[in-house]
């Protein structure tokens, strides 16, 4: 009668760790599963704001490289136009 007691205070009490040990388990689970979480969605916002400043450089540089092309054509016509008056104005002196 005492075992059959003692056995099932010991049954009692193993079930009781076991069910603390399984809730243990699972929060801990849920906690690296939040942490995980909050992981992608902070890499995703860096991803994001890194895109977005990939995106910012990116046209910066055009318009840098558009504006530079544009004052080397400006300056093409310039010789150019000076160099067809210098022509003209030798033309017109032999015509």
């Amino acid at each position: 009668m005492q075992i059959r007691k003692i056995a099932r205070r010991y049954k009692s009490q193993f079930e009781e760790l076991t069910k603390t040990v399984e809730e243990e388990r699972k929060a801990a689970k849920e906690r690296e599963e939040a942490a995980a979480a909050a992981a992608t969605a902070a890499a995703a916002t860096a991803a994001a704001s890194s895109q977005e400043k990939l995106l910012e450089t990116q046209e910066r540089l055009r318009d840098e490289g558009r504006k530079e092309v544009e004052g080397k054509v400006k300056e093409v016509e310039s010789r150019h136009s000076a160099v067809v008056k210098e022509l003209t104005e030798q033309v017109n002196k032999y015509s």
